[in-house]
């Protein structure tokens, strides 16, 4: 239940910003339930071709390997956004991480725990971030595998190691944990409902000078008001089974 309710919020996101909808380039904002189901029918595919979970490892990382390929060339036909392929192929490889992750466990906690690693991907995400700030220094190929393979992995290892180190002091019953088990169980319809409450700044000149620090602040806030806002509607919508499951994509 992925497809209908992106189909669904693409059509309202449009409607309320009085634009047509042309699914022929893509689902917009909305790209990733698109996205996310592709990723699933793909797993699912290798998953009747193999027979052992290793297999499935290794076809998941060559369909990887050949999406980051193809991304980095910069290839793309408009024509095929329908099915968001740049998308897919920016993303797929992430989907064969978590398999990595499950398939090797053991090592995974050992990789989140080691003082050594966290040292080395906080340092190198900071010196890629502002490196990329001057991204006309770089050939367009490095630039796409800087920018949108490994900052990325960097970023998605910190906050999972985040996480991790935050798992260990919360307690399992408290408060604290129940707040992150709420907005995990509801993050697809936070995702689909965010864009309708997340003000536009783009039209304000000063936030250009505002200090980056500041900045986070500010989006911080209004991220939180917007999930306690979205958490608060999918509340309502959760109290019709029909819109639970077609709107929302809960089951």
């Amino acid at each position: 239940m992925l497809l209908i309710p992106t189909i669904i919020f693409s059509l309202f996101w449009a409607l309320s910003r009085k634009t047509g909808i042309d699914f022929i380039e893509g689902f917009g904002k909305y790209w990733f339930g698109c996205v996310l189901l592709e990723c699933f029918i793909i797993y699912y595919i290798v998953c009747l071709v193999t027979k052992t979970e290793k297999q499935q490892l290794i076809f998941m990382t060559i369909l990887s390997v050949a999406g980051i390929g193809y991304l980095s060339t910069g290839a793309g036909d408009k024509y095929l956004e329908v099915i968001e392929l740049n998308h897919l192929t920016k993303y797929l490889h992430f989907f064969t991480l978590g398999m990595f992750a499950k398939y090797f466990s053991k090592y995974y906690l050992r990789i989140l725990d080691s003082e050594l690693l966290r040292t080395i991907c906080v340092g190198l995400f900071f010196i890629i971030f502002f490196m990329l700030r001057y991204e006309e220094l770089f050939p367009n190929i490095l630039e796409r595998l800087l920018n949108d393979i490994l900052l990325r992995y960097l970023g998605l290892y910190i906050v999972v190691m985040l996480l991790y180190e935050s798992s260990k002091q919360v307690k399992s019953d408290g408060r604290c944990a129940k707040i992150i088990n709420l907005v995990a169980k509801n993050s697809f319809g936070i995702y689909l409902l965010q864009y309708f409450f997340l003000p536009d700044f783009r039209g304000l000149g000063w936030i250009s000078n505002v200090d980056p620090f500041t900045i986070f602040i500010i989006c911080a806030f209004f991220s939180l008001i917007c999930t306690l806002v979205c958490l608060m509607v999918i509340t309502v919508l959760s109290k019709s089974n029909v819109l639970c499951r077609y709107v929302l994509g809960k089951r």
